[in-house]
């Protein structure tokens, strides 16, 4: 599944090299596999939003589809070596900045051995997310298809169903909401009519840990690429912000 990281300021994604596109390819096909699991089985893109995303996101890297077909047999449990499981890490580095990491993985051992090596390799260590999570809040995020609604039209629907935001990211838009009413929201916005991709709680940042040390900065740079590259990790949120420059 595609890694995601939280940077506040600064924003990581995958290359189109050829040294990434395989371990990019297992993630998006593990992301179809997923929401096969969690759409109980269905394998219908037309009716699992969230199947039909990681397909979308599959083709659009160029998967072919043969091997979008045996991401959706995988899902339903045929010929599965394991059962996929969702996992949660926590971990500090450079003293003070902390990081929760979020996976989904059919070998929790595997995943918890290589997100600790990375950690130290970094000079981190794998802590209990019950110990960084006071540095993060938690809110709802549900993922909708905006079907033509502009910025107006969609601040009043999330008005209209108790949510706190509304941010429109061209067909899509993410409503965001109270962690304790997720599904309170999710449930009005479909009576509504309104397609929902995905809701999930997601953590955002309350106690910041500025940065303003170029080596720090490279160094926590280099740790959330390097978790991003691997197979089982699918977010990773950090407090850390970049400091403001001197003379802004």
């Amino acid at each position: 599944m595609s890694g995601h990281s939280h940077w506040s300021t600064i924003k990581h994604q995958k290359g189109a090299a050829d040294s990434k596109r395989s371990k990019l390819y297992s993630k998006l096909s593990f992301a179809i596999s997923v929401a096969v699991r969690e759409g109980s089985g269905n394998t219908d893109p037309n009716s699992n939003p969230r199947l039909r995303l990681a397909v979308e996101r599959a083709q659009a890297a160029n998967i072919t589809k043969d091997k979008i077909k045996k991401a959706i047999v995988h899902g339903t449990g045929i010929g599965k070596e394991g059962n996929i499981s969702k996992a949660k890490f926590g971990g500090t580095v450079l003293n003070n900045v902390a990081l929760i990491i979020e996976a989904e993985t059919d070998n929790k051992n595997r995943t918890t051995s290589n997100i600790r090596h990375l950690l130290s390799k970094n000079g981190g260590k794998m802590v209990n997310p019950e110990s960084v999570e006071p540095y993060f809040k938690v809110i709802g995020k549900i993922a909708i298809t905006s079907a033509g609604r502009g910025e107006e039209e969609l601040i009043e629907l999330a008005m209209s169903v108790g949510a706190d935001d509304v941010k429109l990211e061209g067909e899509t838009a993410d409503v965001i909401s109270n962690a304790k009413e997720l599904g309170n929201v999710r449930k009005m916005l479909e009576e509504q009519g309104v397609e929902v991709q995905y809701a999930k709680l997601e953590y955002i940042t309350k106690i910041p840990m500025p940065l303003s040390d170029e080596g720090e900065i490279s160094k926590l740079d280099r740790l959330i690429k390097e978790l991003e590259d691997d197979e089982d990790v699918t977010n990773i949120y950090t407090n850390a912000e970049l400091a403001p420059s001197e003379g802004t």
